[in-house]
């Protein structure tokens, strides 16, 4: 027995099944050139304390040295994996089907697990595909693999691999451009053609429209930079009233109803109107009779100058 850096651990029947362990065990002898004759030695020293309490128990009345290594084998693998149901573990087989979120690489190497003891002989590699196709979640793949002619359960294996991969490549783009922060717009960045703070004066509709104040075409009159000229004529203002000396009534009735008023010291005839705020008298006719006073003209329309 050659000597070796390799460590073997003991069989632990929750973590795999004694014909597994005995798979690696027959490496281990291969890579440390261990001969029949002290195979028996080696394998109850690697087995462990709890399996070789089993094996004692199952050997009585004979002791585990005392056994070959192929009895000792076969003792255990009776014992820890007695030979199952064929109908059993067929129905275990057409049972599953793909789990939610499960890969398909995962389910194809389940199905050919669980068709080990199911004795299917020469129709295996049919049966795997039939069962791979009809278990599958996801549709889209399930039709492709139903359309296609001369199936094989290899060709279905590829086509099905390929597809669940470029359906997870794609749903990892749409993530990655669902996580990019959107940009949010400054707000105190205004469009120069309508004052709106949602876009720029380039992705602005009115960069056609006629403006209404100065008929430019690209904004609105709200923002319009020009300002209409308003034509306004000064005159001079002064202020001192003129104040209504007297007023009497006309000897004769008339039509209108006359006033003779005097103004600075001038008698003057005016029209009554009883409706009206305030009396009124030709600037022209004024002049002629208060050439040295100057004229102060109140504003009466809203705030517009009145233009002479």
């Amino acid at each position: 027995m050659g000597s070796s850096n390799i460590s073997f651990e003991s069989y632990d029947a929750s973590v795999e099944d004694w014909s597994s362990y005995v798979e690696r065990l027959e490496s281990y002898f291969v890579v440390n050139g261990i001969e029949d004759k002290m195979k028996v030695p080696a394998i109850l020293s690697l087995m462990g304390a709890t399996t070789y309490k089993l094996l004692k128990n199952l050997a009585t009345p004979n002791i585990p040295s005392e056994l070959t290594y192929q009895d000792i084998v076969k003792l255990l693998s009776e014992h820890l994996n007695p030979k199952p149901l064929e109908m059993t573990e067929r129905f275990r087989f057409y049972k599953r089907k793909q789990f939610e979120g499960e890969s398909i690489a995962n389910y194809c190497a389940e199905l050919q697990k669980l068709s080990i003891h199911c004795n299917f002989g020469n129709n295996l590699s049919t049966i795997l595909r039939d069962k791979l196709v009809m278990g599958l979640k996801n549709e889209n793949i399930q039709k492709k693999l139903l359309a296609e002619d001369k199936l094989t359960y290899e060709k279905a294996k590829s086509i099905a691999f390929a597809m669940e991969s470029a359906q997870r490549d794609v749903c990892e783009i749409q993530n990655q451009m669902k996580s990019e922060p959107t940009k949010k717009f400054d707000k105190s960045r205004k469009c120069y053609r309508c004052d709106s703070t949602q876009h720029l004066a380039h992705e602005c509709k009115h960069k056609n429209t006629q403006c209404r104040n100065c008929l430019k075409n690209g904004h609105l009159a709200k923002v319009c930079r020009s300002k209409r000229n308003e034509t306004v004529k000064q005159i001079e203002s002064c202020s001192e009233t003129v104040p209504v000396n007297s007023v009497k009534s006309p000897r004769h009735a008339r039509d209108k109803i006359l006033l003779e008023i005097f103004v600075e010291g001038n008698k003057c005839l005016f029209e009554l109107d009883t409706g009206a705020a305030i009396s009124c008298m030709n600037v022209n006719e004024f002049k002629k009779l208060c050439p040295d006073v100057a004229i102060k003209l109140p504003n009466y329309c809203l705030g517009i100058s009145i233009i002479l």
